[in-house]
């Protein structure tokens, strides 16, 4: 079924239909993808969001370490899934489970350059470990199977949070 088609479904049917199609992708990721460790270290948080005060309570050495399977497309973006544990803002264990998206967006000799999304589950200890749903833009600076990543993590509407830069490294192996 192409997409024209899928448009003319019922809601039901529309649902079924991504359903099967974020399968498809994934299966696709599964098989084809390579497999990549990642290393993480540094969360910054903005200095205009938090107060001196709350930064010197506030872990930015997010150390941790993490899998990914990672796809490139034929059409210049690439996908991957993900699996993450590291430490978070408050010196406590946080897991993630992400699909990545992204586009290629430059190429500057060997390094390229690639923006897109990162959308999944987080479990945190300030929310008891309960998953939390999680879409964030992305960017990463890539050189043979190394890639230096960010993940921009925004400031949540009225709240004193948010405004994190999240820095990781992947190298495949």
């Amino acid at each position: 079924m192409n997409s024209v088609q899928a448009q003319r479904l019922g809601t039901f049917d529309r649902l079924v239909f991504e359903i099967k199609s974020v399968q498809q992708r994934l299966k696709l990721i599964d098989r084809e993808g390579k497999v990549y460790v990642q290393f993480s270290g540094y969360a910054y948080h903005d200095r205009n969001t938090y107060s001196r005060a709350k930064i010197k309570e506030l872990n930015e050495r997010a150390w941790g370490f993490g899998i990914e399977k990672l796809l490139y497309t034929d059409d210049q973006h690439r996908e991957s899934v993900n699996a993450l544990v590291i430490t978070d803002s408050h010196s406590d264990p946080q897991l993630s489970f992400a699909y990545e998206w992204q586009k290629h967006m430059a190429k500057m000799g060997p390094v390229h350059l690639w923006a897109g999304i990162s959308g999944g589950i987080v479990l945190r200890s300030d929310f008891e470990y309960s998953p939390i749903p999680f879409v964030f833009p992305t960017i990463a600076i890539s050189y043979g199977r190394s890639t230096l990543k960010f993940v921009v993590i925004p400031k949540v509407s009225g709240a004193n949070n948010g405004n994190v830069d999240f820095a990781l490294v992947s190298v495949g192996i």
